[in-house]
């Protein structure tokens, strides 16, 4: 169904990290605003989360985010209002220098958008650590040791030794 009078939405997102390590916690924030000239009615938007992400949780400004999904919709803008959707995700144990895209895009609303050009918008990120825990059982001897690591790895990959 289309409502009259025509809507110009646009979509930021960002990320409060861009370089996490594997296990951090980062925030998306997505804005999305009406430039008018009319309101705009059953707004939907549908997000790209990453597999490389673990979802925690969400606050909705307006509407409501469905994790299973991805869908931020339920509600409407006035004419020069603006509606915010925050993400918290965990970074999942991933390789060094991974690339991840993570994108947003306006995919329903009754009114006709008269500039699609800003109807998506992406947040990258590109881990930078891969953190490592173990430990190691050697035998020395009838006496088992045990020597506990935390390595963590450096932008190109190579491991250290953090403490034994």
């Amino acid at each position: 169904m289309s409502v009259v009078g025509n809507v110009d939405l646009g979509v930021t997102k960002m990320i409060d990290d861009v370089g996490p390590g594997t296990n951090e916690i980062m925030y998306y924030t997505i804005v999305l605003t009406n430039n008018g000239p009319h309101a705009a009615t059953s707004i939907e938007l549908t997000d790209t989360w990453p597999i490389e992400l673990n979802y925690m949780s969400d606050f909705a400004s307006v509407g409501s985010y469905d994790n299973t999904t991805k869908k931020w919709d339920g509600f409407s803008l006035a004419a020069a209002g603006s509606a915010t959707l925050v993400i918290t995700g965990r970074l999942n144990n991933v390789a060094t220098n991974l690339t991840v895209t993570n994108t947003i895009t306006i995919t329903g609303l009754d009114q006709v958008d008269t500039d699609p050009s800003n109807d998506t918008d992406e947040a990258i990120l590109v881990s930078t650590l891969a953190i490592v825990h173990g430990f190691d059982v050697a035998m020395v001897g009838q006496t088992a040791v045990v020597v506990w690591a935390n390595r963590i790895g450096d932008r190109d990959g190579g491991l250290q030794c953090l403490s034994a």
